[in-house]
């Protein structure tokens, strides 16, 4: 599919990055997913997810701030406290699906702070869909759902599973579409350019190979071979996954690896799956320091696409995206309504990072376009 940019003019770290975050957060999840390799972090899976979207959704969040959070031996965390550090809290800990130790990693600016700029992208995005005259409905968005499970049936409860609220996914397909209906207003795609792309891009369009994969984490090799004598005993692979892998997101997830494609798997996973047989296990294999044994739950091999009308009009309405993109410079809009400086912050420490970043917007303007 045509790749999604920003097509705008400023660096990285101004208003580009500003709007690339706050946008498309799950409009052709099911094509990401399918096509996206990046952070290759860990040795047995290729791409990496990074735990903090939904932390970040509690800054923005209403609530009685004297509220109990949570009790410590008798003692409160009132919802006060909890915003409180939330805000200006400067490290997350990450997590990988696949297993590997949780890392901390550093935050740019604040929680509050992205958070806010998220939303306030938001804003100003729906604003400029109605001054277009292209705002989306409720309706809209309620036959948005419908599409998008046409394509991908679990697309609501995956986003679920992550801790988005069904409030929450709508208003962001809202957004979604607003963007969308602005760069492409206008711009119309043949049945004959669809025909093209799925005919010139055939390995788009292919379910790929999948294995479901049970697996344990062991990071000493004292641990290795107490799981291995549970195992030699007789005991359920998921049993000792979930009750002795030394992975927290093993344990959590009952030992369910979060990556299924084939193509996805490092060469020694891929090699040692292929090799290995529904219902039983790989040897031992080494991440790193650690060691991981894997069961093969099952097997499905590669297989087409329907090609549907749903899915020639998820083509349509990416080819058309991608063509109102080189077109429009929807970031350019965009910090030219930051620039107005019609965006009041109440709190007094995201205020501040804000008024900086608008000074950054201003500079990054005068810059001469490349």
């Amino acid at each position: 599919m045509p790749q999604k940019g920003t097509g705008s003019t400023l660096p990285p770290s101004g208003m580009a990055q500003f709007l690339h975050r706050s946008c498309y957060l799950y409009y052709g999840i099911e094509h990401k997913a399918r096509h996206r390799r990046d952070g290759k972090r860990m040795n047995l899976r290729k791409s990496v997810l990074l735990a903090g979207l939904v932390v970040s959704a509690f800054v923005v969040t209403g609530c009685n701030r004297e509220e109990s959070v949570a009790t410590v031996n008798g003692e409160t965390i009132t919802m006060k406290e909890f915003m409180e550090h939330v805000k200006t809290k400067g490290t997350i800990r990450v997590t990988f699906p696949n297993g590997g130790p949780q890392v901390e990693a550093q935050i740019a600016d604040t929680l509050a702070y992205q958070a806010t700029q998220d939303l306030i992208s938001r804003k100003i995005l729906l604003q400029l869909a109605k001054d277009d005259k292209v705002a989306p409905t409720a309706e809209d968005v309620n036959k948005e759902i419908e599409f998008r499970k046409k394509l991908q049936p679990s697309f609501v409860s995956n986003l679920e599973q992550r801790g988005l609220s069904l409030g929450g996914i709508r208003r962001a397909i809202e957004v979604e579409l607003a963007q969308e209906r602005i760069l492409t207003k206008d711009i119309k795609v043949t049945d004959a350019e669809v025909d093209a792309y799925i005919k010139n891009n055939p390995k788009e369009f292919v379910d790929p190979a999948r294995a479901e994969l049970i697996y344990i984490r062991a990071n000493t090799i004292e641990k290795r071979e107490q799981i291995q004598r549970e195992l030699d005993s007789g005991k359920a692979f998921k049993t000792v996954a979930a009750t002795m892998s030394d992975d927290p997101n093993a344990r959590r997830s009952q030992g369910r690896f979060a990556e299924s494609r084939l193509d996805a798997f490092a060469p020694a996973l891929r090699s040692a799956v292929d090799a290995t047989s529904v219902g039983r296990t790989t040897e031992w294999l080494m991440d790193g320091t650690s060691s991981v044994k894997f069961m093969v739950d099952s097997k499905t091999p590669e297989k087409p696409l329907t090609i549907d009308e749903t899915r020639r009009e998820f083509v349509r309405r990416q080819i058309a995206i991608n063509r109102g993109r080189q077109a429009i410079d929807l970031p350019k809009r965009i910090a030219e309504r930051v620039k107005d400086g019609n965006v009041k912050i109440t709190d007094p420490v995201v205020s501040r990072l804000w008024d900086g970043f608008v000074k950054d917007v201003q500079a990054e303007s005068a810059l001469p376009t490349p």
